[in-house]
């Protein structure tokens, strides 16, 4: 029995092909890289009152690039988030919103970077 050897075609028609095929590879790994870095990932921290909505997640990775957008791709992920944030076109009062440390006075307009971090903060009421 002849084992038939298979030689590599090394023409310079099938070395174009694989470098073609392999430069197109890298333009869309590199496409989807690229696109997946500009996506606006923010972490979310979720207040104790709420987390029973987020099976018991702390904090939450949401796309988003404006606080509003950020509750209302929460409200998609864990149905109910909205009702207890928003009232009507606003945070609802005794709910203060904080965006990289900073409390945000413009609430739900406030735009919101790839690492943000967000979180929403109950009133504390006492003497």
């Amino acid at each position: 029995m002849q084992l038939a050897s298979a030689s590599p075609d090394w023409s310079d028609a099938n070395l174009k092909k694989q470098i073609q095929a392999k430069s197109e590879f890298a333009w869309n790994v590199t496409l989807l890289t690229s696109e997946a870095e500009n996506d606006p990932m923010a972490t979310v921290f979720i207040p104790s009152l709420m987390q029973k909505l987020t099976h018991g997640e702390t904090t939450v990775t949401v796309e988003g690039q404006s606080v509003r957008e950020i509750i209302d791709n929460l409200e998609e992920m864990y149905p109910g988030t909205k009702e207890r944030l928003v009232d009507k076109f606003k945070i609802k009062n005794g709910i203060t919103v904080a965006v990289d440390g900073e409390i945000s006075p413009i609430g739900i307009l406030e735009k919101v970077d790839a690492n943000s971090e967000i979180h929403f903060l109950p009133a504390v009421g006492g003497g």
